[in-house]
């Protein structure tokens, strides 16, 4: 397999954004619906009593169409009402397995996160459909999947920055996997967007001494380790290492720099992960591996998008969408080894 090249998007969801309600909304519209049923049996009950003094006693098999329907939605909204006890977000009453996601555009939708692993040959290897928006905690379950399909293990795994994280930089690490992928900080880095007078005290602009184990400001003065404190970011907690100023109260440029007494710099006990990512994506070698996210699974999703017309989900519910994808991954695949076959042929 050698490289493997990772992506996610947002595939529109086949429900209507204004079906998507709060818990509030939800008890509300339970109670309005509650009330209409009441209404509807009672206007029964009134027809019933009119017909049996009219016509005698009739037996009715079937409730009122309206009636059905009501108690349907009912159902649906109760439902809801009992994952409101686990997720506390929107959910929306048409599938409520979607999710409200922002796509490229900054337009927010109820949609799916759809992930794909490509080879370099444009063969996919791997393809998923989670609820999440974020793909950070898809980057293990993609390797894995691949390497499980392929019965071999990638040895690089290129991806964006979506996929940055600590945790997956450790994973990486303890697999033995070569990676490229940029923190989020990196594209401002290389744009030398810290170099500006507004965002000189930046965390960025802090050089950290390993010999020393300390931190430099950007006006020469230290940052010595005060203590440790644990990181709520990423899935387990972890141990963060806090440097602190001991001349900040005395310095002419403490209020740009901290609003605090004393400025802080937090350092994750794995960000020695995250620099040597840095050096190998700064290296001649790391540039050229990660533009080839361009012509390996970037271009799929355009493909299957704008020239397929993929852009929203047929089906609801989870299960069933991750089905419908997968179909269409694997039509993806079997035209691409056609294609693959007729170049030989030629040849």
């Amino acid at each position: 397999m050698g490289e493997i090249s990772l992506d996610g998007t947002k595939i529109r969801a086949n429900a209507s954004a204004k079906r998507s309600k709060d818990q509030a909304s939800y008890q509300d519209w339970l109670h309005r619906i509650e009330e209409k049923i009441h209404q509807i049996l009672q206007e029964a009950d009134r027809v019933d009593t009119e017909e049996d003094r009219l016509y005698g006693e009739q037996r009715g098999d079937e409730l009122p169409p309206e009636m059905q329907t009501q108690l349907s939605l009912k159902k649906k909204i109760e439902e809801v009402l009992h994952r409101f006890q686990e997720e506390k977000e929107k959910i929306n009453v048409t599938d409520p397995d979607c999710r409200f996601m922002k796509e490229r555009k900054g337009v927010i939708t109820p949609s799916y996160n759809c992930q794909l692993a490509v080879t370099e040959g444009q063969i996919l290897v791997g393809a998923e459909v989670v609820a999440e928006e974020n793909d950070r905690r898809q980057l293990a379950p993609m390797i894995e999947q691949a390497e499980a399909i392929l019965g071999e293990e990638g040895k690089e795994v290129i991806a964006d920055s979506g996929y940055s994280s600590y945790d997956n930089y450790e994973y990486l690490s303890q697999k033995g996997k070569q990676g490229y992928i940029p923190d989020q900080y990196l594209e401002k880095v290389k744009q030398r967007e810290y170099q500006k007078p507004e965002h000189r005290y930046h965390k960025e602009n802090f050089s950290y001494h390993e010999e020393r184990d300390l931190y430099i400001c950007p006006e020469g003065k230290e940052l010595r380790f005060s203590k440790e404190r644990d990181s709520q970011a990423g899935v387990i907690p972890r141990k963060q290492r806090i440097y602190k100023g001991s001349d900040c109260p005395e310095c002419p440029v403490r209020t740009p720099c901290t609003k605090a007494r004393y400025r802080t710099i937090a350092r994750e006990k794995r960000e020695p992960l995250q620099e040597e990512m840095r050096k190998r994506l700064f290296s001649e070698e790391g540039r050229k591996k990660y533009k080839k996210r361009l012509y390996t699974v970037e271009p799929i999703f355009g493909h299957i998008k704008y020239n397929l017309g993929f852009k929203s989900f047929l089906l609801r519910s989870l299960e069933k969408v991750r089905g419908e994808f997968k179909l269409m991954c694997i039509g993806y695949n079997l035209r691409k080894i056609l294609l693959h076959q007729k170049a030989r042929a030629v040849a």
